[in-house]
């Protein structure tokens, strides 16, 4: 947890087969650079009038290497700034950074669909569920019984859990950073705090890593998952080495659907009375009908029996398709809070802000009903939310028909992705796009902030796969970052460095380390109230 405790071997799980892309890559590109194959995919493919680096064009190694050096949403920034909207990223892959791109890839009346590398993502039982499905139907049908789970009544009944847990994790950041003497690296001590509050979610009970400390492997362990299904994500020709996996890697997948397995028996095993994603689900099921023809055509053979029989879809599958969402809520709320608490300890003016709205209210008063209506904290948020994107690349979209995006016709068939970081960070929608500032979504003053900003800033996405776990992302942000603002001061160790993450699809793995200063008499007051 101490800054720096997360040694090489920990980050380098995939590097082994990660390595052999090279060659297989490489005698591709060699068959596919003939003159013929080479004229066809630059000059006569469909994409041949748009722009773009030569390379990514012809070889399938290039979106490899973007995603390898974790520093994709960079990359793009800097090709879009070369060659404009629309750019060529990959043999059959555009990136467009327009104010349009959401709306017409996302929204109500998109004539996108989900790209086919979602069924690479959909044939893995790790990560399988509505997250992943491509059909339309069936991923509505799945969402509509998870969604009552994320609601703000859902929220609003496990808000005590969430609030012990904040206040755990302010005693051990005390703890461990033994009263700023010891710097921390927040990413790492976050990661517990999401990870517990995934237990709560999910199963009514939290995996006790706060009170347990020191280093706990889930989170590596899911964090090295993450990206090493990032590259098949990307590259569906990676498939082949697979089989290559280290047995090391192998067992660490193993031990994550184990204790899975384990927790959501132990779960059924206490019957349906807590408000957890079990429990809403549960619900669900059980108002579907108790006709049997009905039941099957939910897929669901016997009401009363579905528990001793799980495999056959009803409750459990999508009791793991809610899991896997939560996970992926809780991936993404961890770098947000780490992201959030680097700049709040680098710009002190913020801190003031925050302290002065949130001094006012007592202990009691720390609600996430009431942190929503301060308009600094808020915007704060907000903010981090647009330097720091929940996603920095959203998921590729696959074109249903010809369709025009941006004053371009995009052909069928095109795999498309926006880039959420290239166009947060685009003058033409924000002043001093570089500069964290939350009063750009406060002062009317920021005309072009007030208006192109709120247009494109689309954090949680739009139309039916809008994110329906925003509501749980808000309510730990804000409430976390109270106690935060209340409980401690922190300086950065490096106040000269920037904050640095890679990327690794719905992973933004950065670090801010700090030393952790404890402010008594409010410590005292809030985290031990």
């Amino acid at each position: 947890m101490a800054a720096g405790a997360r040694d090489s071997k920990n980050i380098t799980l995939t590097l082994p087969v990660l390595q052999l892309a090279y060659p297989i890559s490489a005698l591709y590109t060699f068959e596919q650079l003939r003159p013929s194959s080479n004229l066809g995919q630059v000059y006569l493919h469909p994409l041949a009038a748009f722009p773009g680096p030569f390379w990514a064009k012809v070889n399938p190694l290039w979106p490899f290497m973007l995603l390898y050096k974790g520093q994709r949403h960079k990359s793009l920034r800097r090709l879009h700034a070369q060659y404009g909207d629309h750019v060529r990223v990959g043999i059959n892959t555009l990136s467009i950074c327009h104010k349009d791109a959401h709306q017409a890839t996302r929204g109500h009346d998109t004539k996108f669909m989900k790209d086919k590398a979602f069924q690479r993502l959909n044939d893995d039982p790790l990560i399988q569920g509505f997250a992943t499905e491509r059909d339309t139907t069936t991923y509505l049908r799945m969402k509509r019984a998870v969604a009552p789970s994320f609601s703000q009544k859902a929220i609003d009944g496990i808000e005590d859990n969430i609030l012990e847990k904040v206040k755990l994790f302010c005693a051990l950041v005390r703890k461990v950073g033994n009263d700023g003497k010891t710097p921390l690296d927040m990413a790492e001590c976050l990661s517990y705090l999401v990870f517990d509050i995934l237990g709560i979610f999910c199963f009514g009970k939290s995996y006790g890593m706060l009170e347990v400390g020191g280093h706990h492997p889930l989170p590596r362990f899911v964090e090295n998952c993450v990206i090493l299904g990032s590259y098949g994500f990307v590259l569906s020709w990676l498939a082949p080495i697979q089989r290559f996996i280290p047995k090391s890697l192998l067992k660490k997948r193993i031990m994550i659907l184990e204790d899975y397995n384990y927790r959501a028996n132990e779960r059924i095993s206490r019957g349906y009375e807590q408000p957890d994603l079990f429990e809403h689900l549960y619900q669900y099921v059980n108002g579907l009908s108790s006709d049997p023809g009905i039941l099957r055509k939910h897929l669901i053979a016997n009401l009363d029996s579905f528990m001793q029989d799980y495999p056959n879809f009803s409750c459990w599958e999508l009791f793991h398709s809610g899991f896997i969402f939560s996970l992926i809520t809780e991936l993404t709320t961890s770098a947000m809070l780490t992201s959030a608490i680097f700049q709040i300890a680098k710009h002190p003016h913020v801190l003031h802000k925050l302290g002065k709205e949130l001094e006012i209210l007592s202990p009691d008063q720390i609600t996430n009903g009431k942190l929503a209506e301060l308009e600094y904290l808020n915007a704060v948020i907000r903010e981090t939310s647009r330097l720091m994107p929940p996603v920095l690349l959203m998921s590729p979209r696959c074109a249903l028909d010809d369709v025009e995006v941006g004053g371009h016709i995009i052909p069928k068939d095109t795999s498309v992705i926006v880039p959420n970081w290239s166009i947060y960070h685009d003058d033409r929608y924000f002043t001093n796009p570089d500069v964290f500032m939350p009063e750009r979504w406060l002062d009317p003053g920021f005309h072009l902030d007030q208006t192109m900003g709120k247009t494109v800033h689309l954090p949680f996405s739009v139309g039916v796969h809008a994110c329906i776990g925003q509501t749980l992302v808000q309510a730990e942000l804000r409430l976390t970052l109270a106690y935060w603002v209340l409980c401690f001061d922190a300086k950065l160790v490096d106040p000269n460095a920037p904050y640095e993450f890679k990327e690794h699809l719905l992973l933004a793995d950065g670090h801010c380390h700090v030393n952790v200063y404890p402010r008594d008499a409010a410590y005292d007051s809030y985290a031990c109230h």
